[in-house]
C-alpha cells in the first residue's frame, strides 16, 4: 500500500493546487480524503474507487495538455483510438 500512498501523492503534486471551480477542489479533496480514510479502514475496493478516480483526473488533464500544446501529431494521435491502443 506504500506504493499506491507515493502515487497518491504524486498525482496531488501534478493536479493544480486550486481549480477555477470550487466544486471541482472539493471533489479533489474528498477524493483523497476517501481514499486515505479507506485505506485506513482495509475497506480497499472504496479506496481503490477514489484512487482510480485521482488516476483518472491525472490521465484527462495529461490529455488536455497535450492536446493545448497545438503539435497536429499529438492531437491526431490522441483522437485515434487505435494508435492509443496497448493490445
Amino acid at each position: 500500500m506504500i506504493f499506491m500512498e507515493e502515487y497518491l501523492k504524486q498525482i496531488l503534486r501534478y493536479l493544480p493546487i486550486q481549480f477555477a471551480d470550487e466544486e471541482a477542489n472539493e471533489f479533489v479533496k474528498y477524493l483523497s480524503e476517501a481514499y486515505t480514510e479507506n485505506l485506513e479502514k482495509e475497506k480497499y475496493q472504496f479506496a481503490f474507487t477514489a484512487f482510480h478516480m485521482l488516476n483518472m483526473i491525472f490521465v484527462y488533464k495529461v490529455k488536455w495538455f497535450l492536446n493545448k500544446q497545438g503539435n497536429q501529431d499529438i492531437v491526431d494521435a490522441l483522437n485515434d483510438k487505435k494508435k492509443l491502443s496497448f493490445t
